[in-house]
């Protein structure tokens, strides 16, 4: 399959994920993103630029996609990144909420968050960190 024909497949799977219910940081609360955040301590930390079994998130928003320091992404996750790509509160919330449809192929195995409520605290949580 092309990288465009990737593209194509993933923006179509995702657009209804965005159109329906977009979560945005400005709706959430970090303390209980912060809750939201230990299923994802499995894999990632948020705390410090170390990276766990995924890459770090700490200051996620904004940042290029693949583009944590030391850390081997999957090839589907690169080129999901072409074009520098960013993770603004759009990507992060179609990421979040389908991992595995917004980016096929990724290693990430978490199936996503589907209360909208987590995906705005989620986000809040990572604006937090940016500070």
């Amino acid at each position: 399959m092309t990288l465009f024909r990737a593209t194509m497949r993933s923006a179509a799977i995702s657009l209804p994920l965005l159109f329906t219910s977009p979560s945005f940081a400005g709706d959430g609360d970090p303390a209980a993103g912060k809750i939201v955040f230990g299923r994802c301590t499995v894999c990632h930390v948020a705390e410090s630029e170390t990276n766990a079994v995924g890459p770090n998130l700490f200051g996620i928003r904004g940042r290029q996609v693949a583009a944590a320091e030391k850390f081997e992404y999957s090839p589907a996750m690169r080129a999901f990144a072409q074009g520098g790509r960013t993770w603004d509160d759009v990507t992060l919330t179609l990421f979040i909420k389908a991992p595995r449809q917004t980016v096929p192929g990724t290693k990430m195995a978490f199936a996503g968050l589907k209360n909208e409520a987590d995906v705005s605290n989620l986000l809040a949580y990572f604006e937090s960190l940016q500070k």
